[in-house]
């Protein structure tokens, strides 16, 4: 009896602390924010991103000035570029950040505008988001509902900032392993992705939330380009004059996010339990009613007509594989143990879950 107490408390301690220190996972729902308005602050996002870089390459330099121990590593621009992302995405304990300093800076930034604003409580949230209800207590225990922000006329929850920072910097990990392993540039893009889409299916993903989110693969795809870009292409972000480190030009984070960041255009995975307490809130929030709005078609417009255009930042920067969506679906249909992760979960394929098809449920079931 008390052998048995004492472990259920244990149980509960461990829960306390993973969800005050490492783990506290974060979902969006996009929906939420059709037909605000949201201020492009772009701006603000891009001048935090380039200061922690600068300081980070300013504190390298003066490390191989010193004689630092560190100093040897330094002389590779990979070491600089994953010491850059480790900086912006990992916590205390130098572990990948759930909630990361570029999104708490985000979340607390009254300068920011987002939907809701930031003063609005995560209790506030939950009755009002789709992700309010909690078909389990591990969801619910983990679960915190993020805001929505304007990137670029993109709009996106907070968490994926961290997706970009901290699991960018696991992605990137993982590339730069492949890449020493003998694998290709592309193999070794396949690599991370690959590693990710598991990550995706354990504790911070489906096992937390119920949610298996491809945009949040997208933000920390993204977050390992940016880190490639650091010292690969045309003209890399980062040059070596002597034994100093240059920065030879300012990050746009736009260049980065893109229209697969918005959970709306980019539709989730869920489990059955999970959909069953989103059509609660998708009748109760009469997010049906908005399909055929005209705020919402221009997004769609907007968004089709950024992923075709011919951006000039991808001369300078080519990309094979410019976004994960395609290479996902790919990996999914040619790869049996990543298509089965999802199938145990008794998660479909995305069109399942586009809203129209969610409306469809609760017509047919009134």
């Amino acid at each position: 009896m008390i052998q048995g107490t004492f472990i259920k408390l244990a149980v509960f301690m461990l829960l306390i602390f993973t969800q005050t220190f490492l783990l506290r996972a974060g979902e969006v729902d996009n929906y939420l924010a059709w037909e605000k308005d949201i201020p492009d602050h772009y701006k603000l996002f891009n001048q935090f991103l380039n200061n922690r870089i600068r300081n980070t390459v300013e504190k390298i330099n003066s490390a191989i000035e010193n004689g630092s121990e560190h100093a040897p590593m330094y002389q590779n621009c990979e070491n600089i570029s994953m010491e850059i992302i480790k900086k912006l995405g990992t916590n205390y304990w130098g572990l990948a950040a759930l909630n990361a300093e570029f999104e708490l800076w985000a979340q607390d930034n009254h300068l920011i505008d987002s939907y809701p604003v930031n003063s609005t409580t995560n209790d506030e949230m939950r009755k009002i988001s789709l992700y309010g209800p909690s078909p389990s207590f591990m969801e619910s225990f983990f679960l915190s509902i993020d805001r929505v922000v304007n990137v670029g006329g993109v709009y996106f929850g907070t968490d994926k900032l961290s997706h970009f920072t901290g699991s960018g910097y696991l992605y990137y990990g993982n590339y730069l392993k492949a890449k020493k392993q003998g694998r290709s540039h592309i193999d070794a893009i396949k690599y991370a992705v690959k590693q990710g889409y598991k990550m995706e299916c354990g504790i911070i993903g489906i096992k937390s939330t119920g949610v298996f989110s491809y945009a949040d693969l997208e933000a920390n795809f993204q977050g390992m380009l940016m880190s490639i870009d650091m010292c690969e292409g045309v003209n890399p972000y980062l040059y070596r004059d002597g034994n100093k480190w240059i920065v030879t030009q300012n990050v746009d984070f736009r260049n980065y996010v893109n229209p697969y960041w918005d959970e709306s255009f980019n539709i989730s995975g869920y489990t059955p339990k999970r959909v069953k307490k989103m059509l609660q809130m998708i009748k109760k929030n009469r997010y049906c009613d908005l399909l055929h709005s005209d705020w919402v078609a221009n997004q769609q417009a907007y968004y089709k007509h950024l992923l075709t255009q011919a951006r000039p930042f991808l001369r300078n920067h080519p990309r094979l594989v410019p976004y994960s969506v395609e290479l996902i679906n790919k990996m999914q249909k040619n790869d049996q143990t990543l298509h089965n992760l999802l199938r145990k979960n008794k998660i479909f394929s995305q069109e399942k879950y586009e809203l129209k098809q969610l409306c469809e449920q609760l017509n047919t079931a009134n």
